[in-house]
């Protein structure tokens, strides 16, 4: 986890989320001030600093979510 990181904060429970789905990789949860209705953040349960960072079963996990 990442000190300054929203989406970390958010899978810890340290700050609210309205967590829409998770398993063992991924963590999905509406976003807080959607651009549209339903708008979904996607992202994994391990902190990466840049999408370049993921492994590639990473990758494929939040794809497949």
């Amino acid at each position: 986890m990442a000190d300054d990181c929203i989406f970390c904060a958010i899978i810890d429970g340290e700050i609210p989320g309205r967590i829409v789905y998770e398993d063992d990789t991924t963590v999905a949860f509406l976003d807080a001030n959607p651009l549209a209705m339903g708008h979904t953040l996607i992202v994994p349960r391990e902190h990466y600093e840049r999408v370049d960072d993921l492994p590639e079963s990473v990758a494929g996990a939040i794809g497949e979510t």
